[in-house]
């Protein structure tokens, strides 16, 4: 496996993390989550994983093929 895919889902999931912690009222070690992202930013930002990119692909039209997924969706019971 290339380093770049490895590398892939790691910036990701450490920003999930950073966010669950913020809400959990850990923000000493969402900080150091933090800190850990910027100073690997270069190597843990991927094009697909780029905020930049993500904002303009949501502002962009869906491929032909996409399937509509209901955000909200009801509760069986």
């Amino acid at each position: 496996m290339a380093m770049q895919t490895q590398l892939e889902w790691v910036g990701p999931v450490l920003e999930d993390l950073r966010r669950f912690l913020e809400q959990a009222d850990q923000g000493e070690i969402a900080s150091d989550i933090q800190d850990i992202l910027d100073r690997y930013a270069d190597r843990l930002q991927t094009e697909r994983h780029d905020l930049r990119r993500q904002s303009a692909l949501a502002t962009s039209r869906l491929p032909d093929n996409a399937v509509p997924f209901p955000l909200h969706r009801r509760s069986r019971g």
